[in-house]
Parts: C-alpha cells; sequence; structure tokens
C-alpha cells in the first residue's frame, strides 16, 4: 500500500499536465500513486494520460467520469479509489516542487499528524514568480481556531489523512469548491503540521475559470459559504462568521465590481450576511485581515461602493501584470 495517493482532476489539459506528470516523476519521495480522473476531455488529454502510465515508475489510475463534473466530484472518485493513508491533490496545469511530497510526508510523521499545510507559489507565463505566505504564524502549537481562520484556499497546498475524507460530502461547486470543503475538514482534524517552504506552483492561466470574473464565480463563492454554514458545527459560530466576512464581504463582492459597478447586487450580498451575522464587526478574528482587505470591507460595509468599485479595478489590472 502506498504513502500518499496524488489525486489529480484533469478535462482538457493536453498541454499542461505533462509539466504536472513530469515533475511527478521527478519526486526525492517515491511511496506514491497517482490518480488521475479525466473528467470527459474532448481534446487528447486522455489518449495522453494512459500513455504515461505506460512509462511511469510509480503506480497510475485513470478514471473516466461519466459525464462532465468538475473537479469537486472528480476528487471525490479518487478519494473512493485510493489506497494510501495520506492524500495530496494536484491540478492538471500546475506542478510540485521535486521536494513536495518528501517534506510534506516527513510534516506528517513528525507527531503523526492529521493535516499538512504548505505555501506555495504563483507562476505566470512571462515567468514572473509570486511568493505566497499563507502559513504565516500557524505552528503546531497554534489552535484548531487560529487554523480554521487562517485556512488556505486551495486544496493542493495540504497533506490530508484519507480517513478525514472518506464521510465528507463533496459539494458540487466548479469554483469556490476549496473555500468550502477546507475549513469542514480542519474542524475534523486533531493535529496538523506546516512546511514552510513555497513548495506548490500555481500556473495563472489566462483562461483559467478561476481568473474570469463572471456571474458563475460569484454565485459559487455564495454556494460555498452556504456549504461551510450547513455543514460547520455551531461551536465554530465566531469562526464561520469570520470566514464569510473573508469569502463573501471581501471575496464575493471583489470580484462582482471587478465585472462593473453593480451597486444593487453588492448591497444585495452585504445585507444578506448582515441579516445573519448583525454584529460582524466586532468579530476577533477580524483584525487578522491583511490591512488592504480591511480596507475594501470599510468602504463595501459603509456603502461607499464607487471607492470600493475602483479598489476592485485596481486588483484587477494588478492580477493581470
Amino acid at each position: 500500500m502506498p504513502a500518499i495517493s496524488v489525486i489529480i482532476p484533469c478535462y482538457n489539459v493536453q498541454t499542461y499536465v505533462g509539466k504536472c506528470l513530469e515533475q511527478l516523476r521527478k519526486q526525492t519521495f517515491t511511496d506514491f500513486e497517482i490518480i488521475l480522473v479525466d473528467d470527459c476531455s474532448t481534446d487528447s488529454t486522455y489518449a495522453l494520460l494512459t500513455e504515461y502510465r505506460l512509462n511511469f515508475a510509480q503506480p497510475i489510475k485513470i478514471l473516466s467520469n461519466k459525464k462532465n463534473s468538475g473537479p469537486s466530484i472528480s476528487r471525490k472518485n479518487g478519494i473512493a479509489v485510493s489506497k494510501a493513508e495520506y492524500i495530496t491533490f494536484c491540478d492538471s496545469d500546475d506542478w510540485y516542487d521535486e521536494n513536495f511530497l518528501k517534506l510534506m510526508y516527513e510534516a506528517s510523521n513528525q507527531e503523526k499528524n492529521d493535516i499538512v499545510f504548505c505555501n506555495y507559489k504563483s507562476v505566470f507565463k512571462n515567468g514572473r514568480i509570486v511568493q505566497h505566505d499563507i502559513i504565516g504564524n500557524l505552528s503546531s502549537e497554534s489552535s484548531k481556531s487560529e487554523i480554521l481562520v487562517n485556512s488556505p484556499d486551495s486544496l493542493s497546498a495540504m497533506m490530508i489523512r484519507r480517513c478525514l475524507l472518506e464521510d465528507i460530502e463533496f459539494p458540487d461547486i466548479r469554483n469556490g469548491e476549496d473555500m468550502a470543503i477546507i475549513p469542514v475538514i480542519i474542524s475534523k482534524g486533531e493535529n496538523f503540521g506546516f512546511v514552510k517552504q513555497s513548495i506548490y506552483n500555481y500556473f495563472q492561466r489566462s483562461d483559467s475559470l478561476s481568473v474570469k470574473q463572471t456571474n458563475i464565480l460569484v454565485e459559487n463563492l455564495q454556494k460555498s459559504y452556504a456549504y461551510i454554514e450547513q455543514k460547520l458545527d455551531l461551536k465554530w459560530h465566531s469562526e464561520c462568521e469570520f470566514l464569510g466576512i473573508r469569502n463573501l464581504l471581501y471575496g464575493a463582492i471583489l470580484n462582482e465590481l471587478k465585472q462593473g459597478f453593480h451597486r444593487s447586487k453588492v448591497n444585495m450580498i452585504l445585507c444578506s450576511f448582515e441579516e445573519d451575522y448583525s454584529n460582524w464587526r466586532t468579530n476577533r478574528y477580524l483584525i487578522q485581515l491583511p490591512l488592504h482587505k480591511r480596507i475594501f470591507i470599510f468602504f463595501v460595509s459603509h456603502r461607499i461602493f464607487s471607492v470600493a468599485f475602483c479598489i476592485a479595478r485596481m486588483h484587477a489590472l494588478y492580477v493581470k501584470l
């Protein structure tokens, strides 16, 4: 039985998945299996995956979804056939550093940790690389509540004990699914490890769904938070409220304003949240948000949408640089 199962959802990625798999071939830790889940690709992705399976040292399983279902369901299908104690995920257009599995597995074994987190890099087509410190001051001494409110927004920056995932109901969301499920997974864990290095490479594709500001993206962020509210235990009320501040008042409204100055839609998101969390401004975790996010939320909460719109447009221009 392998120590780690690496699950990779694939959809029309014939141009990108080779880089992902080649970096797995170079891993300094070798006790792992690869589970590729083809999500009804219409290009040559499936043929390329079968070719790699013939020439790989580690075992490769290839699954085919019956219908195009998105990454969340693809991951769920991959977990169902996994045999390893630990699960990692990798998007098919991203890749691991060569020591990713080694460092993550060593961190998992130190204290028999249920979940291990790492930092990651954004890699742009023009060669620009941006380091992301998503761990910050978190450590194995941090409380679960601190880890919950500082949770990353990508499953790919985590290694998770498989038993924590077996009874998870994966949300059928095409974007924002990681933001939905990660807090729920964290709430089930007991011991946590951290790798401070940025060892996951997130490739910034211009045609990726995650960088398209669409109505579907904003709707999915709202669905994502509704999932958190439904699945997170009531004892995590303050943490859940904070995640709403972060994911809705910042994330959803920022993306809504990137599309245009839609005052009524922004006000609807804000009013709906304030109906459920009338005292959100006193949330004890609010101060942990970066200053630029708190500034944006300040203008939103005071209905100064014109300034918030300008901030959102500047953010959109920065991402394109």
